[in-house]
């Protein structure tokens, strides 16, 4: 079926076990989008980009076990308005398992750093978490992200940076999902330490004398 999707809902009782999508970015809103549209549960998108509602058409669309996996921009990771709003609700109700930052010019007719965001039904716990994995300097991510969702879910190690982060502290953030923000960073070595310590120090008492 060819229709605009975001005006009306083409096939409203479809459900997927998996749902894959790569939509257009930083869509503006056709006028006809309705507010009341029930795919909208999380929270209306700003009419100068729709990539939060394809977030919730693909959520909408999922089995009970299903899972989505929609690509955008990483703008969606932190800007502020009605988006930080949806992005709060959908860790809420659970819905985001995983974010996978991808490497630049990965797709080589965009520009723009891109995300993978690992969507599921929503689900009442009282534990929530949101795995984390910067992709951004493996090379060829495209052929490992099937590999590292599955080796996520049999709790086996990634080759790959990551961690895994408490919806509660992204919440006190400001729903701010950064995937660098939140992934380990390696351990520096403590004579670095040390001596960025003590060239602070000197650099203070110069100020001070």
């Amino acid at each position: 079926t060819v229709a605009d999707v975001l005006t009306s809902d083409p096939s409203p009782d479809l459900k997927f076990d998996v749902v894959i999508a790569e939509p257009p970015f930083g869509l503006a809103l056709p006028p006809s989008v309705h507010i009341a549209d029930r795919r909208w549960r999380y929270g209306m998108a700003p009419k100068n980009s729709g990539d939060t509602l394809w977030l919730q058409h693909a959520l909408t669309h999922l089995t009970d076990d299903g899972r989505g996996f929609v690509i955008t921009p990483v703008g969606t990771l932190t800007r502020s308005g009605t988006e930080k709003g949806i992005r709060a609700e959908l860790l809420r109700h659970g819905c985001i398992e995983s974010l996978i930052a991808l490497p630049p010019r990965m797709l080589p007719h965009v520009g723009a750093n891109l995300v993978v965001w690992v969507l599921r039904p929503p689900r009442d716990n009282d534990r929530l978490d949101v795995h984390f994995i910067d992709a951004t300097d493996v090379d060829d991510a495209e052929t490992h992200v099937g590999t590292w969702f599955s080796d996520i879910a049999e709790s086996k190690a990634l080759d790959v940076a990551h961690t895994i982060v408490d919806v509660r502290d992204l919440l006190a953030a400001d729903a701010d999902l950064t995937v660098q923000r939140w992934v380990d960073t390696p351990d520096r070595d403590p004579a670095e330490v040390a001596t960025a310590y003590q060239d602070g120090w000197g650099k203070l008492y110069k100020i001070v004398d």
